[in-house]
């Protein structure tokens, strides 16, 4: 009922009926409809259009008599309509959000009020601080770190000091604040005052002390964190070890080095950084160069790899070249599997091939299984079976690989090939790993959904050849799990669904048209990567 008025009212406001919207307003209330913030909010500004001050005062006195909480969106209205804000304007307004309960609406304005050429004084301070909402916290926190990056510690201690409720991001703010001016002494104080302290908080301690030159302290507060049970991560580590470097420790440092590994953080590239250097100040050259070298190995790994799922073919060609050209570094099996999967990616299974016959040492079974990825995506059957039958030494029983050579020969129309594939892994007993998917939806029919989106890409008139061959493919998990996340989940949520295995091609395809008919960004994850499709494309580029 409201909302009718409400359209009307609107209405007349908008082409500048004050008069005739008054009216109705006046119609709508002895009728007995409730205004609301949005009724109030359009009839003031026709009394400002119009001005009509008389009227603006009646149903201003209204509001504050009948409608407190909507008195606190009328005068944002008024505030949204000011030329100019001042401290005092958005302090009493942010106030009165808080005051009712509108704790993100009062977040929000203060955010924006951070943004504005104000100066926050003592009485913005204590009257937003001093709110008691949950939201005055994360100002509080905002405040304390604002200060404190523009180097103003005093006011940064000042605001911590108004804040009625503080957390741990409260106390580490301002331990990093004392610690920004070297006032070691504050920051300790602070730490030890802090009701509850947790890693981050340790570590910020830590490196307060490491960087203003207080190495030993620093490795103490170190063991003492050990003994109070909490458990260190890469940041503790690299600090530690670094404090070591720095006051040449061998022993000990090689001790954390030890603990770093078995926790998983050796092959942290920060943490590595730090070991090089403990190792190089203590004069232990080749110790430093082992690590210098494992790190690096596996940065150019994580490139190539890069490069290769995102098609970046002349990119990675310069990188893999560099390796041995610019850093002197003889390139390792993981190396040469992220070139084969990057050129057959790419198509260029010719290269791949005379890249896999030119390696020094034996193809490991990565690189052939790049290889045969690659001739599944282009459908090259005959370099297939090379593949497959260097990738049966590694392991004969591994049904992976055989699935894939039975599609290479369904997708190029050898039948009696996929039948003998078939054949033989029956007679070998191997079982093919089922795929599955996961989605967090109630259980609905499926099928029906899935042939829908089918008919509907085939009706567009595009893609009809298409469909008629992915049709022959199946219903493959991760089409059912799209489809049920269809029937299930409002059309504004993105569907997110988990695959065991690799993502097959033909439902690749499905899914690209699937977004792009029914409007919907799709996530899948597969066993090898993320998959981001939204109308009609993939954001792997095809390159998976």
């Amino acid at each position: 009922m409201t909302l009718s008025w409400n359209a009307i009212i609107s209405f007349f406001c908008e082409h500048g009926f004050g008069v005739q919207s008054l009216s109705t307003f006046v119609e709508m209330w002895s009728q007995g409809a409730r205004p609301n913030s949005m009724t109030y909010a359009s009839v003031l500004s026709d009394c400002k259009s119009i001005y009509d001050l008389e009227w603006g005062t009646h149903l201003h006195a209204r509001i504050v008599r009948m409608e407190p909480t909507i008195d606190v969106l009328v005068a944002r209205w008024i505030f949204d309509d000011l030329t100019e804000h001042n401290a005092v304007s958005w302090t009493f307004l942010i106030g009165g959000l808080a005051h009712f309960g509108l704790e993100e609406e009062a977040l929000e304005l203060f955010n924006k009020m951070r943004e504005a050429p104000i100066s926050l004084d003592e009485f913005t301070l204590a009257t937003i601080l001093g709110t008691g909402m949950d939201s005055s916290v994360a100002i509080g926190n905002a405040v304390v770190t604002m200060y404190t990056k523009c180097g103003n510690v005093q006011k940064a201690n000042h605001a911590f000091e108004l804040m009625p409720m503080r957390d741990i991001i409260s106390w580490t703010a301002m331990i990093t604040a004392f610690s920004e001016i070297g006032d070691i002494e504050k920051a300790r104080q602070c730490f030890d005052q802090m009701p509850e302290q947790n890693v981050i908080t340790w570590n910020s301690m830590l490196g307060t002390y490491t960087q203003h030159g207080f190495w030993e302290e620093g490795l103490k507060l170190f063991t003492l964190m050990q003994r109070q049970g909490v458990k260190p991560d890469w940041v503790t580590f690299a600090t530690s070890i670094g404090a070591c470097a720095d006051l040449a420790i061998l022993k000990l440092g090689i001790q954390i080095v030890s603990q770093a590994e078995k926790l998983g953080f050796g092959s942290n590239v920060s943490v590595a950084n730090s070991v090089v250097s403990m190792y190089s100040r203590c004069g232990r050259i080749e110790e430093a160069q082992k690590v210098f070298d494992l790190i690096h190995e596996k940065i150019y790994v994580s490139v190539l790899s890069g490069c290769s799922h995102a098609g970046l073919v002349t990119e990675g060609q310069l990188y893999f070249y560099s390796i041995t050209e610019d850093f002197g570094i003889s390139p390792t099996s993981e190396h040469l599997s992220c070139m084969v999967d990057l050129l057959g990616r790419a198509g260029l299974l010719e290269e791949a091939k005379n890249l896999i016959d030119g390696m020094p040492f034996k193809p490991n079974d990565a690189i052939w299984g790049a290889l045969l990825g690659a001739c599944r995506t282009h459908c090259k059957s005959k370099l297939a079976e090379v593949a497959v039958k260097n990738l049966i030494e590694f392991d004969a029983e591994e049904s992976g690989r055989y699935i894939l050579l039975a599609n290479i020969y369904l997708d190029s129309g050898k039948l009696e090939s996929v039948a003998d594939v078939r054949k033989l892994m029956r007679e070998k007993g191997i079982q093919k790993n089922p795929g599955c998917c996961w989605i967090e939806v109630e259980n609905r029919d499926i099928y029906r959904k899935l042939e829908e989106m089918m008919k509907k890409i085939e009706d567009t008139g595009n893609y009809k050849n298409a469909i008629r061959s992915l049709r022959g493919q199946g219903y493959h998990s991760e089409k059912l799990a799209v489809a049920f996340g269809l029937i299930n989940l409002p059309t504004w949520m993105p569907i997110h669904v988990m695959k065991n295995l690799r993502v097959c091609y033909g439902c690749h395809q499905t899914i690209k048209l699937i977004s792009l008919v029914t409007s919907r960004k799709l996530i899948v994850r597969d066993g090898y990567r993320f998959h981001h499709f939204k109308n009609g494309f993939c954001s792997c580029g095809d390159y998976w």
